[in-house]
């Protein structure tokens, strides 16, 4: 399975490598991660170029499905996309065109609708005896785990301050012409996976294939005896390393003693330092051995 989140043109790009390695067939899957809803998505405008490869990529877009926020269809909604355009143009010389405007653009709508509330309850709470205003802390607390009213349809706020979102799946719908479109919506808040009645996203036409074998015992206890021998083999092969490193190191210390003897020895060579007077310097030159050895003896 291969979770992309990229471009249209890299996407496009790794479906194509996809496709000449042999990875669209069917064994392998890929997701796209498309977070801005766009309508590029929708027909053929994901894989349709001039690059006369438009056939090899409707091929290898037989493997992909894109994962997109769910588009709301309320009229309020409807009326908010078309505010938008008009605003984006006038005020930020900003066309959408044929695209559909972000998605992202409800949420920041609606993030501005649960501060408001958030802030409303906050104030609502403290009253007329408190000297300071409450935190933001206070505030950003009673956003959590709650349910309001968005420009889309209910927006839920887990617990943890994370948005519950609903999402769409789209996929080639038809094969011979590439048309691509969604098929399948999941909706968090319920949670339920909902399918487009009249419309299918097929997989390739060739199965997942498994490389795992199953082996059929004849006799049930022979499997369970096989069993303990394989553990009984293992166990046996463990404690005789132990036992053979613990004898080798046995042997190597008692050769050791046996080669020096049970003593250490000392050899000790006595230096000249400097020359005073001849005789005695030829006197006190060597000591006796016998002496030496007295001295310095095992440690």
């Amino acid at each position: 399975v291969a979770v992309i989140c990229a471009s249209a043109d890299t996407v496009r790009n790794i479906m194509l490598e996809a496709q000449r390695k042999g990875m669209t067939n069917g064994d392998f899957v890929f997701f796209n991660i498309e977070l801005f809803n766009s309508t590029i998505y929708a027909g053929n405008g994901n894989w349709l170029r001039d690059d006369g490869r438009n056939d090899e990529a409707r091929r290898a877009f037989r493997a992909l499905k894109t994962v997109t926020l769910l588009r709301s269809v309320r009229p309020e909604f409807e009326e908010f996309t078309v505010a938008m355009r008009q605003r984006s143009l006038v005020q930020h010389g900003f066309d959408y065109g044929n695209d559909q405007v972000n998605m992202f653009v409800e949420g920041f709508h609606d993030a501005m609708v649960l501060y408001s509330l958030a802030l409303h309850d906050a104030l609502s709470g403290a009253g007329n005896q408190q000297a300071e205003p409450p935190s933001g802390l206070e505030v950003t607390r009673l956003m959590w785990n709650r349910t309001f009213q968005g420009i889309a349809g209910p927006v839920s706020i887990d617990d943890n301050g994370d948005r519950e979102g609903d999402f769409s799946v789209l996929g080639m719908t038809d094969g011979d012409t590439g048309k691509q479109e969604v098929f399948k919506n999941y909706y968090l808040t319920s949670p339920r996976v909902s399918l487009r009645s009249g419309v299918t996203s097929p997989w390739p036409p060739v199965k997942l294939k498994t490389s795992r074998r199953w082996v059929v015992a004849q006799d049930p206890s022979a499997a369970c005896t096989l069993h303990v021998v394989r553990s009984s083999a293992v166990s046996g092969v463990v404690i005789g390393g132990f036992v053979l490193c613990a004898a080798v190191l046995i042997a190597a210390y008692v050769v050791r003693r046996a080669l020096c003897g049970g003593r250490r020895r000392y050899t000790v060579v006595v230096m000249r330092r400097s020359r005073l007077h001849g005789e005695d310097l030829e006197k006190h030159s060597r000591l006796r051995e016998d002496s030496v050895r007295s001295h310095f003896s095992e440690a």
